[in-house]
């Protein structure tokens, strides 16, 4: 499980799960990107 965090912390570009749930909670996150047509 570590591993997994760790993997999506470094996507993030952030060093604590903390900071990954910063911008859902300020509402700086868009909104999900929609499926493009033909996919």
């Amino acid at each position: 499980m570590k591993d997994h965090v760790g993997a999506i912390l470094t996507k993030l570009r952030v060093t604590s799960r903390t900071q990954a749930a910063l911008p859902a909670q300020t509402g700086l996150l868009d909104e999900r990107p929609q499926p493009e047509a033909g996919r």
